[in-house]
């Protein structure tokens, strides 16, 4: 049985409520702290490079994420 034809009740009673695609707008935004905690972690991981090197490497990253 595919789990996008169970109702709520019993979705809820198996908790598997988080488990199927809710659409966009019931769909909550990350939190400000933890989107902070990944900028300092990639960014971190980018320490070693010069400032014009990071400015590359974040570009590229944006248009990858385009995609």
């Amino acid at each position: 049985m595919n789990i996008a034809e169970l109702d709520k009740d019993t979705l809820a009673k198996l908790g598997l409520e988080n488990m199927i695609d809710k659409p966009a707008k019931e769909r909550k935004q990350t939190p400000k702290d933890v989107i902070r905690g990944h900028a300092s972690a990639v960014m971190g991981l980018l320490s070693k490079h010069s400032q014009a090197d990071r400015k590359r490497i974040l570009d590229h990253a944006i248009k990858m994420n385009e995609v």
